[in-house]
């Protein structure tokens, strides 16, 4: 008996059983991903386009900053914000890409999978410092990879992207201040950035404010001893830190600059209009903020223990699983501080979700006034009730009290059959999830009353990694796990070798749409679908589409020419040349074109509107509505030729052959990060039509190059690099840490 104790002991050690159910979660999400023509659904199935499209552009050689497939191209810095330029996710494509994977679900299958054991590993570091109890983060650790955040992944890849960093920071914080070693500081800035280029930052900022307040609340009295503490921050640690956390802001201060400037930070479906200044006036900043506080209802509890829903699986975002709850209310009668302060921040975080004073004023502040899916902060009350429960098994296997464990399995064993048995079912997996809860709990009152304490917690843990995984292949079997697509244009993403973009010289008429099978996916039902098929889509915005990639803000030089009458007899075109040119610095002269026969009457004539020109000889002077409505509607010869040699994301080759100087306009969206070269030297861009960019040719045959060159780029890649840097140094390098701590 003594040697079985000892195996057990030397086998399965605590990080074993992370380890294990890790290992054993990857088995069943892998099995489900490997199949022919699987896709996710959902929002991950729109971040999964995104992914899609950065893949493409790394095969292809390049970092692709701008989406010339769309519209009239915009930049991608959105995305970059919300996930492309988090390491994680870079590191992932980029080993994919080099390793030869083509199927890019499989890849992007990889990215979430790693967030996934990021964050229940951090889960598990977490518990196990706040408890002293390595036992505890284990249990919590199976906690976190069966609940709604990991297991929603492949539906709504947002909850592991907001929520995987924080137990990491949060531990890695506490850690620092208990040791002042240098490691656990450079952990703190890597969970930082991790966090700060996933879905909406300020999401799990929001939770760290309120678990500050609510430390704050509990332990005031213990404040003047944190100032004394932060005083014994050796200098070097403050310089070297604030020098990463300089290097991984600046992109995020990089793209909100150039979100502020070059976007609307509205919904294409708000009430737009066009001024005389030729500017836009809206309503509604946001397509509406969604708020949600269901922890005051039944359905709620019940979702959250037991897996049962009513009407839509969405009620399963919350679900933490039937282990939980006993050990919950075990940690809560305890009577810990720290149980408590925790308990605050997860109602105060409730709060915020359901838009509850005074939680909610955190939404009139800078950052977290950007909050639009409050409701995603439920999320972070899981978070919450996962680590309390950690703390429920550290207080059973360190007091023995056996009292509120019983107690509250029999009440959630009699909860679950009444549910069983009452008309508030009406799905078979419920009937499955049900029967686990009842099973498991079971299972754990005979393992804490009669197995020998010896043989206890592995035991239980056995338990409840069988209990995890059986509950997490039950709900596999819902809409929210993915799908067999029949669908040709999202078949090739398995199995595709040619990253190309597909170039016509003039943009389709209607959006051309992925008409996917499963209504859970929005994805594809927009002009975004061009991410997965590579093709050039409509200068067209969708209408009436409600959430997907359609929903988000637009440029807006491409809102203001979209509403001049005549729009589309230029947008449907990739070129134009203009032997003649009027010029215009004053973007109101704009409002000339809404009659129509204004800009039509010029085009027939072969006459554009430019910022500047150096050949005077092309200039037609200061351009003036009432002239150019006096013009003569007549049309004249105008031969030129064009031939597209290379198209990419940053840039655009071509050929031109033109028999006379003028200027040449790619119906493309002027940037200030676009550059042009023809015949291999560096050419001023122009500005044509307030909206696209041109460049003024000389006769003869000329090569142009068009090319994106945005400085946030170089701030991505210095961000990336540092923060590849750091981790190979934790890895590698425990010597040249402990120097500097």
């Amino acid at each position: 008996m003594k040697d079985l104790k000892t195996f057990i002991r030397q086998k399965f050690s605590p990080l074993t059983w992370v380890g294990l159910i890790i290992i054993g979660y990857a088995v069943l999400f892998f099995r489900n991903v490997m199949q022919p023509n699987w896709v996710f659904v959902g929002d991950t199935l729109n971040n999964f386009g995104v992914y899609y499209y950065q893949y493409a552009g790394f095969a292809r050689g390049e970092y692709p900053l701008w989406n010339p497939l769309v519209r009239s191209g915009q930049p991608e810095i959105i995305h970059q914000g919300m996930q492309l330029a988090n390491p994680i996710s870079n590191m992932v494509m980029l080993i994919s890409v080099l390793s030869g994977i083509q199927s890019i679900i499989f890849s992007y299958a990889i990215c979430i999978f790693v967030y996934i054991a990021l964050y229940v590993s951090g889960v598990y570091l977490l518990v196990s410092c706040w408890t002293n109890n390595r036992y505890a983060g284990v249990f919590a650790s199976f906690l976190a990879i069966g609940s709604s955040t990991v297991f929603y992944g492949t539906y709504h890849v947002s909850f592991i992207l907001m929520v995987h960093a924080v137990p990491w920071i949060f531990y890695s914080f506490m850690m620092y201040f208990r040791t002042f070693r240098f490691k656990y500081l450079l952990i703190f800035i890597l969970a930082s950035i991790s966090m700060l280029y996933s879905y909406e930052f300020f999401l799990g900022g929001a939770y760290i404010l309120m678990l500050s307040v609510a430390l704050m609340f509990f332990y005031y009295k213990k404040l003047p001893g944190v100032v004394d503490t932060f005083k014994k921050i050796p200098l070097r640690h403050i310089v070297i830190a604030a020098g990463i956390l300089v290097i991984a802001i600046l992109p995020n201060l990089i793209i909100f600059t150039q979100l502020r400037e070059k976007f609307l930070v509205f919904s294409r479906l708000s009430n737009v209009n066009l001024t005389e200044q030729y500017t836009l006036t809206f309503q509604n900043l946001f397509h509406g903020r969604h708020f949600s506080f269901p922890i005051i209802f039944s359905g709620f509890w019940a979702s959250l223990f037991t897996g049962v829903f009513r009407n839509t699986f969405e009620s399963l975002r919350h679900y933490v699983g039937p282990l939980t709850f006993p050990f919950i209310l075990l940690a809560l009668f305890s009577k810990k501080k720290i149980v408590w302060c925790l308990v605050l921040s997860g109602i105060l975080i409730a709060m915020l979700a359901g838009n509850i004073f005074p939680a909610n004023l955190l939404l009139e502040l800078p950052i977290f006034s950007l909050i639009g899916n409050a409701h995603f902060l439920l999320q972070f009350f899981v978070l919450v009730l996962i680590v309390i429960a950690g703390f429920g098994f550290d207080v059973l296997i360190q007091e023995k009290d056996k009292k509120v464990f019983n107690a509250a399995s029999i009440l959630l064993i009699l909860i679950s059959f009444i549910i069983l048995f009452s008309r508030f079912v009406s799905s078979p997996y419920n009937d499955g999830i049900l029967w686990i809860t009842i099973v498991s709990i079971l299972g754990s009152l005979l393992l804490v009353n009669f197995c020998p304490s010896r043989f206890f917690i592995h035991s239980f843990f056995a338990l409840a990694f069988i209990t995890t995984l059986l509950s997490v292949f039950w709900i596999f079997h819902l809409p929210m796990s993915g799908y067999i697509s029949r669908n040709p244009s999202t078949a090739i993403v398995s199995n595709r070798s040619d990253y190309s973009l597909q170039f016509q010289y003039e943009r389709p008429r209607d959006i051309e749409t992925i008409k996917l099978s499963n209504e859970s996916a929005s994805f594809g039902y927009d002009e975004f679908s061009s991410y997965v098929t590579l093709k050039d889509n409509s200068y067209k915005t969708a209408k009436g589409v409600e959430g997907g990639l359609s929903t988000y803000p637009v440029m807006q030089s491409y809102y203001l020419f979209l509403f001049l009458p005549w729009h589309e007899g230029i947008m449907s075109k990739k070129f134009f040349f203009f032997p003649r040119s009027y010029i215009s610095d004053n973007p109101k002269q704009m409002i000339a074109f809404r009659d129509v026969r204004v800009l039509s009457a010029m085009l027939a004539q072969g006459i554009g509107i430019v910022d500047k020109l150096k050949n005077t000889d092309i200039s037609l002077g200061p351009f003036y509505p009432e002239s150019a409505a006096g013009l003569v509607n007549k049309t004249f010869e105008n031969k030129w030729d064009v031939h597209v040699t290379e198209y990419k994301a940053n840039s655009l080759r071509a050929s031109v052959s033109i028999k006379q100087p003028g200027l040449f306009m790619y119906t493309d969206l002027w940037d200030n990060g676009w550059r042009v070269r023809v015949d291999g030297k560096e050419a001023p861009l122009r500005k044509v039509f307030h909206t696209f960019k041109g460049v003024e040719l000389p006769v003869g045959i000329h090569e142009i190059l068009f090319y994106y060159n945005n400085q946030l780029f170089f701030f991505i890649m210095l961000m990336n690099a540092t923060f590849i840097l750091c981790v190979l140094l934790l890895i590698f390098n425990r010597r040249g840490l402990e120097a500097i701590s």
